[in-house]
């Protein structure tokens, strides 16, 4: 089933810009200061919603992504609420960038979240970003009576806000409350308002799309690719369901796509990125599924060409670059896969960015015979990411290779204590295993700064 099948057609949306692109976000009016200009686009989005339902989601994006996360943000939204005092938009902002840190384990910044949303509330009470981030904010601080009064607020503003109940039904998918119940409620509760909202009937598939993440988070100490094949055929079956209410492109497509990748479906996988693609061509990780699936399937001419097309559809996307790199690596042309892993690594802005790029290029630095380059970048990548139990393994290795022999059989136990009880490393515990027991039997290591 295509997704978006039982969707009504909803009247065209009547933007200018693209908000989430670098010419059309609104940083560099922040930057220079030129607050009425940075005002007067994100209130013309909210009046625009207002006219039109069907705008609610260019608008959200504007006020939660519209301007580039750059150290400097922070600072440049508290010279815009210090300039303008009585300006809604600017609290919003700032608000909603509290409540996302909060959301990411800083719940310090819960206070000053709740203040600056409740200062927009009361200079705009129809301003329903901000009740989303309110409900964002007391569902990470764990305050589930609050997070109800903002969710019961938000519903009473007119016109009815998809993005409200969206972000309610998430408090309780199953990795957050693990109630299927109360998601039940909220959508039954939201089909009397689908008159005010057409947009509502997005939400129809929540409770299907509950029953598949049930499944996948269940698992969330576990790689998701050891997920058995009859679990993610139910998986599949659970979002094919929900996509009927969702368009293409969705949360709910993609994860339906991965699950094909996952059970290594790939030319389902790649018909679902290119359904996708075919509706908005900018979806970045549905270009990283497609180079993937056909690396995967060894068409590595027709991968790279696609991931070309993608850089120049998705120019921001780190990942997209990284998977490149992958499908040179798997090529097994270590010198393209080490270039194009370095200015992955160059672009990367987020702290799992820089860690995914960095375990890439040292995997190629590895491969590449270059142990000595390998060893200080493997090492960055673990210390941001502490989880990736490969990258371990590579940068033992790289230890090894260069004569650090006793830097690196602790790291090669390290390895070996993460994935005790996980056959699908075998190959790797055999080789880190008989690198241990040649150090115990006295096997020379290589001289000291060997592969420089």
């Amino acid at each position: 089933m295509k997704p978006g099948a039982a969707l009504p057609p909803l009247p065209p949306c009547d933007h200018r810009a693209n908000y989430w692109t670098p010419e059309g976000s609104l940083s560099a009016p922040l930057a220079r200061g030129d607050w009425a200009a940075v005002e007067g686009e994100l209130e013309e989005l909210h009046a625009s919603f207002v006219r039109n339902r069907a705008c609610e989601n260019r608008m959200l994006y504007a006020f939660q992504h519209g301007f580039w996360l750059t150290e400097a943000l922070p600072e440049q939204l508290d010279r815009w609420v210090a300039a303008r005092p009585q300006s809604w938009t600017a609290y919003v902002v700032r608000g909603s960038l509290s409540a996302q840190q909060v959301s990411w384990g800083r719940r310090q910044r819960a206070k000053d979240a709740v203040a600056d949303l409740e200062r927009a509330i009361q200079l705009q009470p129809s301003a329903v970003v901000a009740y989303g981030s309110l409900i964002v904010t007391y569902r990470s601080t764990g305050e589930t009576a609050e997070m109800e009064k903002a969710f019961r607020r938000g519903l009473e503003v007119r016109p009815v806000s998809v993005h409200v109940l969206e972000t309610m039904i998430t408090s309780f998918a199953s990795h957050l409350g693990n109630d299927v119940e109360r998601v039940k409620a909220i959508v039954a509760e939201a089909r009397t308002r689908e008159k005010e909202n057409p947009r509502v009937a997005r939400l129809y598939g929540s409770p299907f799309a509950w029953h598949a993440q049930q499944l996948e988070w269940g698992r969330t100490n576990e790689w998701l690719g050891t997920m058995p094949d009859a679990d993610r055929d139910r998986v599949i079956v659970w979002y094919t369901r929900a996509l009927r209410h969702q368009e293409p492109g969705s949360e709910w497509h993609y994860r339906r796509a991965s699950a094909y990748r996952d059970r290594e479906a790939y030319a389902a996988a790649i018909a679902e990125a290119d359904f996708a693609l075919a509706k908005d061509d900018t979806f970045a990780r549905f270009w990283v599924l497609k180079v993937f699936s056909l690396g995967k399937l060894a068409r590595y001419d027709e991968a790279l060409a696609v991931a070309r097309e993608g850089r120049k559809r998705a120019p921001d996307s780190v990942e997209l670059r990284y998977t490149e790199g992958n499908v040179y690596a798997d090529m097994g042309n270590y010198a393209e896969a080490v270039r194009v892993q370095r200015a992955a690594a160059d672009a990367a802005r987020k702290p799992h960015e820089r860690a995914m790029t960095l375990r890439g290029l040292g995997y190629a630095l590895v491969k590449s015979k270059r142990y000595a380059e390998a060893v200080p970048v493997l090492q960055e990548s673990v210390s941001i990411e502490s989880w990736h139990a490969l990258t371990f393994n590579s940068l033992a290795e790289a230890l090894w290779e260069t004569g650090r022999r006793d830097e690196a059989i602790p790291v090669f136990e390290h390895f070996l204590g993460m994935t005790e009880s996980k056959p699908w490393f075998d190959k790797e515990r055999l080789r880190a295993q008989e690198r241990i027991d040649g150090a115990t039997l006295g096997a020379q290591p290589p001289a000291r700064g060997a592969g420089r």
